[in-house]
């Protein structure tokens, strides 16, 4: 099940899923700290949405909203699970909330087989890194 977490309990909650948002971060190698995606969510910059049921919670997500060109977009910043979660449904779970607050578009990073969960996506741009 999705549950949204609402801002005043976050403090509470950041614990018992924070590893699920370091071990994304150690798979995909961003700049963003642990530390940062906790700021954002404290200070109602982003959401945090956990996949949970009747044994425990068994992933995290973190995304934002903005109004983009092109009307309403989410931005998901990262996420990670167990291995029971089966990201194909709870990403259509996720849809369905999207669209029922007026999200028109979804945007996400990630390595280049993120695009197997999202076969009908595009790329639309490339973020590079190099060493100086």
């Amino acid at each position: 099940m999705l549950v949204l977490v609402p801002l005043q309990v976050i403090d509470e909650t950041w614990p018992e899923v924070a590893h699920f948002i370091e071990k994304a971060i150690e798979k995909n190698g961003t700049e963003t700290t642990i530390g940062d995606y906790f700021q954002m969510l404290r200070t109602g910059n982003a959401m945090l949405f956990v996949f949970q049921d009747g044994t425990g919670i068994h992933g995290a997500l973190i995304a934002d909203i903005f109004t983009g060109r092109t009307g309403e977009t989410a931005r998901i910043w990262a996420w990670g699970a167990d291995k029971t979660l089966d990201w194909s449904v709870e990403f259509e779970t996720l849809w369905v909330h999207f669209r029922k607050i007026g999200i028109k578009k979804v945007m996400c990073e990630g390595r280049p087989g993120i695009r197997a969960l999202f076969p009908e996506s595009r790329v639309i741009r490339l973020v590079l890194e190099m060493d100086l």
